[in-house]
């Protein structure tokens, strides 16, 4: 054997330790990436079951009836009106309300 295919397989051999490790790297790093997707899954889950839990709660807290039970039973003074009553208000154009805002603010500077 010359020494020229010997030079060429010992780069042969290098290149194919290079390319061995180089695979090894990225499944590595592939792993990791999984195992990182699997713990955001997992947050996610968590976080949706407190979600659920806490819109549980907000449920409980707005039922009709257990919120004038609540009522009669702490004495209010709080009582029913009538439908006809209630009066629907129509949100406030933005730049009015912006250029309301801003003539307020330009009284209250000196």
């Amino acid at each position: 054997m010359s020494w020229l295919e010997m030079t060429i397989l010992i780069v042969a051999a290098i290149a194919l330790c290079g390319g061995g490790m180089f695979h090894v790297w990225l499944k590595n790093s592939q792993v990791i990436v999984q195992r990182e997707i699997e713990q955001i899954k997992m947050n996610i889950d968590e976080n949706d079951d407190s979600i659920n839990s806490v819109q549980v709660k907000i449920d409980r807290k707005l039922n009709l009836y257990r919120i004038r039970a609540e009522l009669e039973g702490t004495g209010s003074e709080l009582v029913d009106i009538p439908v006809h009553a209630i009066e629907k208000v129509l949100p406030a154009d933005p730049l009015y309300v912006e250029e309301t805002a801003r003539k307020a603010v330009a009284q209250l500077t000196p």
